[in-house]
Parts: structure tokens; sequence; C-alpha cells
């Protein structure tokens, strides 16, 4: 009922205020034009963009494969456009994800592969904890089993801030999954990384909270972790964590390292 009623209004918007009618056939194109008009003036209108990439299926379907491809990629600098003028819109992001779903069915990924990590990178670069951003970057490393670029990324990003939350949750699903894939080290590894400063900055609770979370992994009961690198992850974030929570001159003890103590 909502997609008709964004048809009428599509037709309205391209015919005239007067509802009125023309001789030629209403194409995908003029929807997806109607939609953009729509989204000028909302972009976050969900009716909108859901017409806009019904429509952008309608003309994928009607044409060869590699006008279809153009297509899409098309509608992708669309997506980056919108999500320049808004860059915490979910539903653009949303959209140009569906988009390159579509270009996935139809084998056409790889061709938009890089530019689809360029756009969620350009947006962290301007916002490093934009959620939209990284959530479509987790999509695409997902999709891309690009585990290993997204350890260097994060990385990079907490260079930039080690304060950074939205990176180390990105970096944590990176150590989960090499764990699940029989990388037991890269917790004894993540674990050094976390305690180096000024990752661990006293008041740095995100990085607290990744150490928690390596030694939760390794101490987990039925796990596959042999207890010699489970003893040295814990080890490592507990003299880590001793040294931050003890009384010094210069500083106040740190109450996240005291509740990994706890």
């Amino acid at each position: 009922a909502l997609e008709r009623a964004m048809a009428r209004r599509a037709r309205a918007a391209l015919e005239g205020d007067d509802g009125g009618t023309t001789a030629r056939e209403w194409t995908p194109e003029d929807g997806a034009e109607a939609a953009a008009r729509v989204l000028e003036t909302c972009g976050a209108h969900y009716t909108a963009w859901a017409f806009r990439m019904r429509c952008v299926e309608d003309a994928v379907d009607a044409r060869e494969a590699e006008a279809g491809t153009a297509t899409l990629r098309d509608e992708l600098a669309f997506a980056e456009a919108q999500t320049t003028k808004n860059p915490k819109n979910y539903q653009v992001w949303n959209h140009a994800r569906m988009v390159l779903e579509r270009a996935d069915a139809a084998g056409a990924f790889e061709g938009l592969r890089d530019r689809a990590f360029a756009h969620a990178n350009a947006a962290l670069m301007l916002d490093g904890k934009n959620i939209h951003a990284w959530s479509h970057r987790a999509w695409l490393v997902e999709r891309c089993d690009a585990w290993e670029e997204e350890m260097a990324f994060t990385e990079e990003m907490l260079a930039e801030d080690w304060m950074n939350n939205s990176a180390w949750n990105a970096r944590f699903q990176c150590v989960t999954v090499c764990v699940e894939r029989g990388d037991v080290g890269v917790l004894e590894r993540e674990a050094a990384f976390a305690t180096t400063a000024p990752r661990v900055d006293d008041d740095n609770e995100s990085a607290w909270n990744y150490l928690r979370g390596l030694c939760a992994i390794a101490e987990r009961d039925g796990s596959a972790i042999p207890r010699d690198v489970a003893n040295r992850v814990v080890a490592l974030a507990i003299d880590a964590a001793r040294t931050a929570a003890a009384p010094a001159p210069s500083r106040a003890p740190s109450r996240h390292a005291a509740l990994l103590l706890a």
C-alpha cells in the first residue's frame, strides 16, 4: 500500500500537481527521479528509498547484463552523494547495501568492491565513529572475507583515536572470527596490542573492555584455547591492570583497570 501511494505521488511529481496523465509510458527512470525529488526534501523518507530501489531493480531487469551493471554503478554513486550530504542517515546506507546485494546477485559485485570499501572509508575518515559507516563496512568485510584488511584498518583508526569504541568493536569481531578458524595465537597478539601504551590509557574504557573480552574468550568453558596461551593472555591483562589500578603521584588509579581485576 505504501509503495502504491508512493507511485501515485511520484507520478504526480512528474506530471504536475493536477495529477493528470500523459500519453508516454511511465518508466523506472521516471520513478527513480521522482523518488529523488522526495528525498531532496526528506533524506530519511523510508518509502521513497524503498520505491527508488524497486525502480532500480526494474531498470536492471529490463536491461542486458552490462547495462544493468552500469545502472547499479550509477545508483551507488547516487547513494555516495547522499551520504556526503547526510552521513548519519541510516536509510541511505541501507540503500547502498541493497544496491551491492543486487550487484552480488547479478555477479557484478567484484567490479564494485573497491569502490564500496572506499565509500565507507571516506565516511570514516570524516567521522571515525559513524556507526552507520562502520556497520556498512562490517557487512563488506564479512561479504569479502576481508578480516586481515579489517585488522589493518582498525589499527590505523586506533592510531588516530585509541578511544574509538567502534574501531575496538570491529577489531574484536575480527578476533572472534580468527579464533573460530583456529588461530588461537591471535588472543596473545591482541592482548599485547591492547596493553601497549597509549592504547591502554588509564581512562580508555574501550581498551579495557577489549582486554576483558579477550580474557573471556581465553577462559571460556570447553574452549579449544591451549591452557598456556590462555594463561599468558590473562597474565598480560592482569599485569597491565595492576599497574593502572595502583596509586601513582601523577595520576589517579584507573577504575576501568580495577573492574578488570574484580
